[in-house]
């Protein structure tokens, strides 16, 4: 009997030791994937039209989370190491989202991760993908759904493929004949300047208004990561 109960012992800790093991494994894959995702490379989808014809619906896409800056623990501002550009393709946090605290943004990462939808991330609700048009101390306008900007210190307006240098398609839609300009919805508005620490994104699908042009101009600590590849689906063009 006493053997048998020295076995069960053995058992019983080596069991538990497995355990822990595993326990370990599995917090040492989420610190190391959480670290990753926020600071490396993270990967998200798009459940919207707002950026086609460059970017379709259900498209998977890499983000570079610390291309503009390092995001500070607990604060969830960033430490600048760099501006986006005229042209980016960027995931932005709209100033109309809810702001969460760190615990509460800690616990949905750990359910996201041990519930595997963070590998599915999808870009909607806490943020979107858009490019940038406009930087601080641009001047912006839009006429026929085309923004044209006064780059900083500069004398002309240039549209935003002349001043970005980037060859994109956006989509719009001719206006009915009669149709006033300054009504809303119209595909254009008037000049204004952005001012130190703004800037202007807009989604290449003009016929969708989720962008600066609703919720406004957006901050640097905004900007969450600059998106650079699209793994899927496989055989469409790079992003431009």
């Amino acid at each position: 009997m006493a053997i048998k109960r020295v076995e069960s012992f053995q058992l019983a800790r080596y069991r538990r030791q497995r355990v822990m093991r595993v326990v370990r494994a599995i917090l040492i894959a989420f610190v190391v994937f959480e670290l990753a995702d926020t600071y490396v490379v993270s990967s998200v989808s798009t459940l919207s039209a707002s950026m086609e014809p460059t970017i379709r619906k259900g498209e998977r896409l890499v983000v570079l989370p610390g291309a503009y800056g390092l995001l500070k623990p607990f604060s969830g501002s960033r430490l600048a190491v760099g501006e986006p550009r005229r042209g980016d393709i960027v995931l932005v946090r709209p100033p109309s989202a809810l702001d969460k605290s760190w615990p509460s943004r800690f616990l949905s990462n750990v359910l996201d991760f041990f519930t595997l939808r963070r590998f599915g991330r999808s870009a909607v609700d806490e943020a979107v993908i858009k490019r940038v048009v406009a930087l601080p101390g641009d001047s912006v306008r839009m006429d026929g759904f085309v923004i044209h900007v006064r780059a900083k210190g500069e004398a002309h307006f240039l549209t935003e493929h002349e001043v970005s240098g980037r060859a994109y398609d956006v989509r719009t839609q001719g206006l009915p004949d009669g149709w006033d300009p300054s009504l809303p919805l119209s595909g254009s508005f008037p000049e204004f300047t952005l001012a130190d620490g703004q800037f202007f994104v807009i989604g290449d699908n003009r016929l969708s208004y989720a962008d600066s042009r609703f919720f406004g101009l957006v901050s640097a600590d905004d900007i969450q990561g600059k998106v650079v590849l699209r793994y899927w689906p496989l055989g469409r063009p790079e992003l431009r």
